[in-house]
């Protein structure tokens, strides 16, 4: 009998606790009440997910993505798009990021 497995690396994933942060457990996390979220350093997160934050948590009112090399200045505008309630923002060391965005 052929069974079809998974690959390795969903397999690992559904390992991790739930407390380990990834994409996926920041989905299920994310929400119209989430009103702060520090992702500083995380640049593992892609850019597809990132785009989508502000989708997910559209009430933030601070946010910090600081150091993610991927952070450019369309992601910095499709994050935001969505948020009208941001306040406070961190983009510093972000290497992508431009201050033409702004």
């Amino acid at each position: 009998m052929i069974e079809d497995k998974e690959p390795e690396e969903i397999v690992n994933l559904k390992r991790l606790p739930s407390r380990i942060l990834t994409e996926e457990n920041l989905v299920r996390i994310l929400s119209l009440e989430t009103e702060k979220l520090n992702l500083e350093n995380h640049y593992w997160l892609s850019v597809k997910f990132l785009t989508k934050l502000g989708m997910m948590a559209p009430n933030l009112t601070e946010l910090s993505l600081r150091r993610m090399a991927n952070i450019n200045n369309l992601t910095f505008a499709d994050i935001l798009k969505p948020m009208n309630s941001l306040v406070s923002v961190d983009f510093s060391d972000c290497l992508g990021f431009h201050s033409s965005a702004l």
